[in-house]
């Protein structure tokens, strides 16, 4: 019987969960406001956008002096940097930019 009662309690938490996972999910899935990249990066995104060879292209620049530029590496994005901006600002014009397929 004691076999019995652990799958009961098993399946109960299971269902619990995807429960809650419905719950919290649902408003996400049917949510009426939808966006394209464009607008969703120009209403949120920090920075700023310029033209290169007919792409708009993100970048967020930070502090004066000489350039230190911030390369984001593949699957990463220029968030990844955000820790880093007020420290090397300090000393230097951070740019970091948005590269074509790597990356948001």
């Amino acid at each position: 019987m004691g076999g019995i009662m652990k799958k009961a309690i098993v399946i109960v938490l299971v269902c619990l969960g995807l429960l809650a996972l419905v719950v919290v999910m649902l408003p996400r899935l049917t949510s009426k406001e939808t966006l394209t990249y464009e607008e969703a990066a120009e209403r949120f995104a920090q920075g700023e956008f310029v033209s290169v060879d007919g792409k708009k292209v993100h970048y967020i620049e930070r502090g004066v002096g000489d350039p230190d530029i911030l390369i984001h590496g593949f699957l990463y994005h220029t968030m990844m940097w955000e820790r880093n901006w007020d420290a090397l600002a300090e000393h230097f014009k951070v740019l970091c930019y948005r590269s074509f397929r790597l990356g948001i």
